[in-house]
């Protein structure tokens, strides 16, 4: 019996092939924010090459730009900026709408979006005012590694930020991960800073001798780390509390943190402390403390 050889069509066969290689190997999908995000950002950043103060904004898509646009606007409206982005990939899920920023010095530049339990998120495409802060922040590391006591005498003499420390302590990212607070309009870090053992010694409920320096400086290291609150009382210290935190608000050059403060405990001539919530004390507890805070 004769075999007849079948004419073969190469198209054909490529596309079973291709077909195969899809199934076997599917394609990654980046699902980039498709929605709008809201936002509460407590300090001044950048975007793209506009630089935006703190507030509440506005964050979204372009319908139109192929997923490539988006834009920020201010809530009341009056402000607003249009940046490109690519998509990106985080290792894990965010629990809740997450913005994360490169901080270089005390300068914040918007780096990532990604909706809650989403690891598939937008990446600002970096302008050139942050690649040159980038290629400064490189040139400076090398030079501080090289040189320790350079830094050390650069940050004594010449007040440089705390991100050019002589040992190296610099925070490349910051991300900003914040709650709201009950019904209001704040959104706060899961974490604060508790000014109670601040206050000191030589009063009914202290932690004993502290050093006013250490506790500046201790304010400063938390705000540095991404901290957005920080909680006293008059109580604390008998009012030193409260000096203290405006002194570290004082000379603390970053963003802006929130301050809480209580009323409620006053104390008489002895330092004995006693609760007193009369309308008088606490009116009177209240504008003491602020002129203790407002005095920065």
């Amino acid at each position: 019996m004769k075999l007849q050889k079948t004419k073969r069509n190469p198209l054909l066969f490529l596309g079973i092939a291709l077909m195969f290689a899809l199934t076997m190997y599917p394609t990654k999908a980046h699902a980039q924010i498709m929605g709008q995000l809201e936002v509460n950002v407590p300090f001044e950043f950048h975007v793209g090459n506009s630089k935006l103060p703190a507030g509440k904004y506005v964050i979204h898509t372009l319908d139109d730009s192929g997923l490539t646009v988006m834009e920020i606007s201010s809530a009341d409206g009056s402000t607003s900026v249009l940046f490109d982005v690519q998509s990106v990939e985080a290792d894990t899920a965010p629990a809740r709408n997450e913005l994360i920023f490169n901080k270089y010095g005390n300068r914040y530049f918007l780096a990532q979006l990604f909706d809650e339990g989403n690891r598939n998120g937008d990446e600002v495409v970096a302008s050139r005012d942050e690649k040159n802060c980038a290629r400064f922040d490189k040139h400076a590391v090398k030079m501080f590694r090289a040189f320790p006591k350079l830094g050390r005498w650069l940050r004594n003499i010449l007040s440089l930020d705390r991100a050019l420390d002589w040992n190296l302590t610099l925070e490349r990212k910051t991300k900003m991960q914040t709650r709201k607070l009950g019904n209001s309009d704040l959104h706060i870090t899961p974490v604060g800073y508790g000014a109670w053992a601040v206050g000191g010694s030589g009063w009914q409920f202290g932690w004993g001798s502290q050093n006013d320096n250490d506790s500046v400086t201790a304010i400063h290291r938390s705000l540095e780390l991404g901290v957005n609150w920080i909680d006293t009382a008059a109580v604390y210290g008998l009012g030193h509390s409260e000096e203290i935190v405006a002194r570290a608000l004082k000379s603390w050059s970053g963003p802006r943190p929130y301050v809480f403060t209580k009323c409620g405990l006053r104390w008489d001539a002895n330092g004995q402390v006693q609760k007193v919530l009369s309308a008088d004390s606490i009116r009177g507890g209240s504008r003491t403390a602020c002129a203790a805070l407002l005095s920065t």
